[in-house]
């Protein structure tokens, strides 16, 4: 199995923690690892692999007096971080959804670059995934990341399959991400949908959530996604198991029996 990090709450101490780079990192040389700590250590725990989301840049880094100041501040935290993991996080992500986040792709390039060296110098066993765009692999956001020079600064593409109002729409997202990657001489790089699932599907009844979810599965795995990370397995409203009653829902029976389908299918 594999967990992302991204929205993480990890209870190492009995408060919530969290894991992104702000929740980390809330001011210049300071750090709180312990709900990192306790993430990848419940996530070894299970034999859980962990897939390490950066985003949500500090306050304080966004009040640099200049952009050359905030790429030291990251490439500081990237290494610390990567230090920390101390190998046990195998895969690092780029920014989350950068054009959600107003982070021009220019920067992006810079950052994924930090991303890309300090984890390939640091860590040799590790993969770097691209950043992510909101929804369609087409979007002009990620199209111009690689227009940057981005294509050179990941292992992996990463997509978020949303957009889509039923299962079989997630085909439009991966073919849009396969036909942009083929034009940069990138379409030997493995796809990854780190982000998909019912997140905005609130109207689907539930033997429409079973359709939604199954498919979804199905269509990605036949185009070629290698792995599929679902948000979020314990969502208000659009979960796979349901918190009140320590049971899977609908959803997340389909969930369990398309991957028993799909598990060594060819």
């Amino acid at each position: 199995s594999i967990v992302r990090s991204w929205d993480v709450w990890s209870p190492g101490n009995g408060q919530i923690e969290g894991l992104d780079w702000g929740s980390l990192n809330p001011s210049a040389g300071v750090y709180n690892w312990v709900g990192l700590d306790a993430w990848i250590a419940d996530s070894k725990a299970h034999n859980a692999q962990m897939v390490y989301t950066f985003g949500d840049i500090p306050a304080w880094v966004y009040a640099e007096p200049t952009v050359a100041q905030a790429m030291i501040d990251f490439q500081t935290f990237v290494t610390d971080i990567v230090e920390q993991a101390n190998g046990a996080i195998k895969y690092w992500e780029g920014l989350n959804e950068i054009d959600a986040s107003g982070i021009p792709p220019a920067i992006a390039v810079q950052m994924q670059e930090i991303i890309y060296n300090t984890v390939h110098s640091l860590d040799p066993g590790g993969l770097v995934l691209s950043p992510t765009v909101s929804s369609a692999g087409a979007d002009g956001e990620f199209a111009q990341f690689l227009a940057d020079g981005g294509g050179n600064y990941f292992d992996i593409a990463a997509l978020h399959g949303y957009g889509n109002s039923t299962g079989e729409g997630i085909a439009t997202t991966v073919q849009d991400m396969q036909a942009m990657l083929a034009e940069y001489g990138l379409q030997n790089k493995p796809i990854w949908d780190t982000e998909w699932g019912l997140w905005g599907q609130t109207n689907l009844t539930a033997t429409q959530q079973e359709a939604f979810v199954s498919t979804g599965l199905i269509v990605q795995a036949a185009a070629g996604v290698q792995t599929e990370i679902f948000y979020a397995y314990d969502n208000a409203n659009s979960a796979l198991y349901d918190t009140a009653t320590g049971q899977l829902t609908a959803a997340g029976v389909a969930y369990q029996q398309t991957e028993q389908w799909l598990t060594g299918a060819t």
